[in-house]
């Protein structure tokens, strides 16, 4: 999510778009370029350096809501495919289950961190 305070109103505003740098920004909307901001309603002209990458909310928000299928799938497919069915082997597979949604979180979101810090890392 990038977003940039308005000149008039001192608001922080949201900008639509997936841009790599802020060079690619300022290339696809000009330098500087002008926008309506969404709380004055008032066209305000905005330079590329002061937008700003942010993380967005929406992996804490996806997660929880894979996590938990996921947990179930992983333990369902390890017991059916492991031949004793003692706890152990069952808390093992659990174990996995925890893990492997938490992997992917975890990628994911060093990704999204990565963007962020590219995109804020250097100014025009």
């Amino acid at each position: 999510m990038y977003k940039f305070r308005c000149q008039n109103c001192s608001e922080y505003n949201r900008l639509k778009g997936s841009f790599t740098d802020r060079r690619e920004l300022a290339e696809t909307k000009g330098e500087p370029f002008r926008i309506v901001c969404s709380v004055c309603g008032r066209k305000t002209e905005v330079k590329a350096n002061s937008v700003t990458a942010t993380e967005t909310r929406f992996l804490g928000l996806i997660f929880p809501l894979v996590f938990v299928p996921a947990i179930l799938l992983g333990y369902y497919l390890f017991t059916n495919f492991i031949e004793r069915n003692s706890i152990y082997l069952k808390l093992i597979a659990i174990g996995f289950a925890l893990k492997i949604p938490a992997i992917i979180y975890s990628a994911l979101s060093k990704s999204e961190r990565d963007k962020v810090r590219n995109f804020n890392r250097y100014k025009l």
